[in-house]
Formats: C-alpha cells, structure tokens, sequence
C-alpha cells in the first residue's frame, strides 16, 4: 500500500498491548482500545512499525476514524491545532471503551506548547509516565529493558501536520508532498533529521547542520530542484530553499509557558 493509499485509510489505530494477551473486555467486546493518533499524518514507514509491532507482540490492532479531517477548526491550522486533532481522537476512543484513558506523555512534555494536554483534561486521560516522574530517556530505557529495541531507538517522529506552517490549511493533498520530499532527501544524503516545512513563502528544506553543511552550491541547487519539481508536479508551485534543522519552526506563535497538566482522571470534571 503506498502512501496515497495509506492517506485515504482511517486516521487513528487502536490496540490490545496486553502483552499475556489476557482478555480486558470494554463496551465493543474487542478487548481493550488504546489510540495510536495521527495515523494519516504519520509518514508510511511509520505506521508500517507500528503494525509490524504490534503483530510481533500479537496485539489485536484496529484502525478507527477519529475524523480530524472533517473538522474545520483542525484543517484551519490554528496555534492549538493539536487541541482540535487530540478532541477527535479522544472523542473517537473515549465511547469504545469503558476503560481508563491513558497517553503516552512525559516529563519531557511539559516543558513545551502541547495544547492537546488541555483536550486530555477535558476526556479525564492520565498520564502514567508523568505521574511516575519518567521523562524520554527513561522510557527509552524501559523499552530495552522489554527488549523492543526498535522503540527504544525511534528518533523524534511529529505528525506531518506540524511541517505546515500555522494559519496554511491542512491539506492531505500537501501531506503526502511533504512526506515524498522528505523521502526523497533522506535516500538522497541519508540525514539524521530531516523536516519539509511548508511556509507562506515557500518549502523549506530543514536538515541538521552536518549535512547541511555538507552540501556545497550545487548540490543544494539540485537538491531544492527536485524537491520543486515535487511540488509542482502535485499542483503547488512554492520557490524551496535549504535551511539548519530547528524544533518546531513551522509554528509561528508560542505560549510563554505551558498549560496546567491534569494528572488525574479528575481532571475532566
């Protein structure tokens, strides 16, 4: 399945993670549902880890449609758009189940914008790795130690909606551009990180500065060509530049400080 027809698929995954594969039935009668978000906005490598994954474990893996794309405040692009995407998902999960809602949030979380903690609040989601004091590097810690060395090693994977500049509508058309530039320099120079950022002005090619560095005048001409070619045979003729590899650049306004983290499930009261 390529990734066109990956973006036509249901948007969010659930799944049985007891890993005993003891039955823990909710109101569907399917076992227990955890959502596995941003499905149609993960890149297609990803989602096939995710399924690879989950059958290696024998989880009982379900897609659903959390429906984000028919939701006009989330294909808006706004600030809080991760609050929109996270109150479809939530709102998806939340009357398949019976069982207490969890997310995958930690420590390291909190110290950034994350309005989709405030859509959490609202559903009364816990979220175990905070309230037992565990940031990233420990969760990557407790992945070798259940030997899932494939997850312990995962780099930093956000959704292709957050390589959309805020106030550009979302567009699953552009999604899959930007997944295909993305792929298309990675095969090129192999980099540790790459983003494909889609700005009012233009595409800009984000990668680290080591291999940034390493392009001289040329190479970065070719490599920003075919990029537009990418786009432009997709319908969008944007001019694309090359640029050092920054965290969250396509967000245009930040909070001064993060919302309050329920960790309860009393929150949503």
């Amino acid at each position: 399945m390529d990734f066109e027809q990956e973006l036509r698929s249901p948007s969010h995954a659930t799944a049985n993670l007891e890993r005993d594969k003891r039955p823990i039935t909710d109101n569907t009668g399917n076992g227990q549902l955890i959502g596995r978000g941003q499905w149609d906005r993960l890149a297609g490598a990803l989602q096939r880890d995710v399924i690879t994954l989950a059958d290696g474990e024998g989880w009982a893996l379900t897609v659903i449609d959390a429906g984000e794309f028919d939701d006009a405040d989330y294909r808006s692009n706004p600030v809080n758009r991760c609050f929109y995407c996270k109150t479809n998902l939530y709102g998806a999960v939340a009357p398949r189940t019976t069982a207490q809602l969890v997310s995958g949030t930690n420590l390291d979380d909190l110290g950034e914008y994350r309005p989709g903690l405030e859509a959490a609040k609202n559903y009364g989601v816990r979220h175990p790795f905070v309230e037992a004091g565990i940031d990233k590097n420990t969760v990557r810690a407790i992945a070798r130690h259940l030997d899932l060395a494939e997850v312990a090693e995962l780099p930093a994977a956000p959704c292709l909606s957050s390589r959309i500049e805020t106030g550009i509508a979302i567009d699953p058309g552009m999604l899959k551009l930007v997944h295909a530039a993305e792929r298309l320099v990675s095969q090129a120079l192999t980099p540790r990180t790459v983003r494909c950022r889609v700005r009012a002005k233009g595409v800009v090619v984000e990668l680290d500065e080591q291999n940034l560095a390493a392009l001289d005048s040329s190479r970065r001409q070719s490599l920003s060509a075919q990029v537009g070619r990418l786009f432009s045979d997709g319908g969008f003729d944007y001019p694309v530049s090359l640029a050092p590899y920054r965290s969250g650049s396509a967000f245009l306004v930040r909070m001064a400080s993060p919302p309050a983290l329920s960790t309860s499930g009393e929150g949503a009261n």
